[in-house]
């Protein structure tokens, strides 16, 4: 579900089928599709219980949001916050519990995750999307958020913190870290299973 300005560019990027949802309500235009992930990036209070109502996401599906129930326009208060982690949290137990769809926030997901969509970009089998504008000289940053809070941004808004020497050679450094994080993680997995069975 995106703006009319942005048809054209999720079209090229192979979206099937594109919605603007200032004209259609996506959950009714996709009532009953059965979806096994829903990837929510707007927000808002309506959007699962619309999701759910419609049948949009399988019985074993995934919603995973950015924002929760928070609108994009809202004012950030510290209610509002508590508020958006609080519907997280219960949906959160109501699927472990009660064995409803699944409900994430996307800050949950472990370093294993963005090291695997990493090599997904790496491989090309996954084509990350930057801003034509991108990227911002440090001390333009402003704009950069000024283009973000707008909402006018077209893809990831990037703030070059240093030359590319620089940056190739803290990137190798970065990866490596990266794949340490994710070996030490599997590792603590596997003694955390290790222990249940005992």
């Amino acid at each position: 579900a995106v703006t009319s300005s942005s048809e054209a560019l999720c079209k090229s990027l192979g979206a099937d089928t594109v919605i603007n949802y200032k004209e259609k309500q996506w959950e009714s235009e996709l009532k009953d599709a059965n979806f096994d992930i829903i990837f929510d990036v707007m927000g808002g209070p309506k959007s699962w219980p619309n999701c759910n109502a419609n049948s949009v996401l399988s019985k074993q599906g995934k919603f995973i949001t950015l924002c929760g129930d928070m609108d994009a326009d809202a004012k950030v208060e510290c209610c509002l916050l508590c508020s958006v982690m609080c519907a997280a949290m219960c949906r959160q137990c109501a699927s472990c519990c009660c064995g409803e769809r699944e409900y994430y926030m996307v800050n949950q997901q472990r370093s294993k995750d963005m090291e695997q969509c990493l090599q997904l970009i790496t491989k090309n089998q996954v084509k990350a999307m930057t801003d034509p504008d991108a990227p911002f000289a440090l001390e333009n940053f402003l704009a950069a958020y000024d283009k973000l809070s707008k909402r006018n941004a077209h893809g990831k808004l990037i703030i070059a913190l240093c030359d590319d020497d620089e940056e190739n050679a803290q990137g190798n450094d970065v990866l490596q870290q990266n794949q340490n994080n994710v070996q030490e993680e599997d590792e603590e997995e596997v003694q955390e299973q290790e222990q249940l069975l005992n």
